[in-house]
């Protein structure tokens, strides 16, 4: 084999660790990084995700507690709501999405007070 085989070889398995977007192709996943991806379960407009709890915490379906090591239940990333692994299954409403602060509650319509 000779040394400008050896580059070419060098310089094209370069590229495909770096994933050089020139070089791949449809159905290729370039890398991803060190981030491992959190497994989000989708169940009603709600984005559960595992949580490890450190406090004391009640599902907020059945309202027991939150009890066992490693990830005991789930929390939506929108709007926090915390229910047990058994439980996220189960869930009867749509996630209100993300509280936006006491501001938000305010419509953008006036009214006009005046006495007649």
């Amino acid at each position: 084999m000779s040394v400008e085989s050896l580059r070419e070889a060098n310089k094209s398995f370069s590229q495909r660790i770096n994933g050089d977007p020139r070089e791949q192709t449809e159905g290729q996943l370039g890398r991803r990084g060190a981030f491992r991806q959190k497994n989000v379960h989708v169940i009603r407009g709600h984005k559960f995700i595992a949580r490890f709890f450190k406090q004391p915490t009640f599902c907020s379906h059945c309202k027991d507690f939150i009890w066992g090591f490693g990830k005991q239940g789930f929390q939506c990333q929108v709007c926090s709501f915390v229910v047990h692994k058994r439980c996220h299954e189960f869930v009867t409403f749509v996630c209100p999405g993300a509280d936006k602060g006491p501001d938000s509650d305010v419509s953008s319509q006036t009214y006009d007070y005046s006495a007649v």
